[in-house]
């Protein structure tokens, strides 16, 4: 069973986050982060958040959905970051 999760980012936008609906749960209870973002380029993000002084938790992680990541940022705060397969930003966003 697939599942789809709403998250408010706080900044007025919000992003969806589908998966299996035990991944979900297992990854949510594992590894508790304040937001989960959606990226175009986990690559390029990952460039950018250790240059600018980011600390990779979690190292980059393949997914029915995609692949995914942990990372803290200097400030303390844990995301998610999420990079979905192309058939996937097809169907969500068009």
């Amino acid at each position: 069973m697939l599942r789809a999760n709403l998250v408010d980012l706080g900044n007025g936008n919000t992003s969806a986050v589908c998966g299996r609906a035990a991944e979900c749960e297992r990854r949510r209870q594992d590894r508790p982060a304040s937001a989960t973002v959606v990226v175009s380029d986990l690559d390029e993000l990952t460039r950018q958040l250790t240059t600018h002084g980011g600390r990779i938790t979690v190292p980059e992680t393949g997914s029915e959905t995609g692949r995914f990541l942990y990372a803290r940022h200097t400030d303390g705060a844990e995301i998610e970051y999420v990079e979905w397969t192309p058939d996937l930003v097809h169907r969500i966003i068009g």
